[in-house]
């Protein structure tokens, strides 16, 4: 995640990153996640590169859905 360096770093960060953190265990705790037929996995945009997070070069297609007895 970027959230800026030196003086102008972000003071939520923690806060942010523990909040992502909760939101993908819950996810992966809650449902079945399963890329879609044909897709394969991602691979990164090199030409995003530095930005500080790695974007896929292309959608990456999921189903999901609840777990049973969730």
């Amino acid at each position: 995640m970027a959230f800026g360096s030196g003086s102008s770093r972000c003071p939520g960060r923690r806060f942010a990153l523990n909040e992502i953190k909760q939101f993908v265990a819950l996810l992966l705790l809650l449902a079945e996640l399963q890329l879609e037929e044909g897709q394969a996995a991602a691979t990164p945009d090199p030409g995003r590169a530095g930005l500080g997070i790695l974007l896929p070069a292309a959608d990456v297609r999921f189903r999901y859905r609840p777990r049973s007895g969730a």
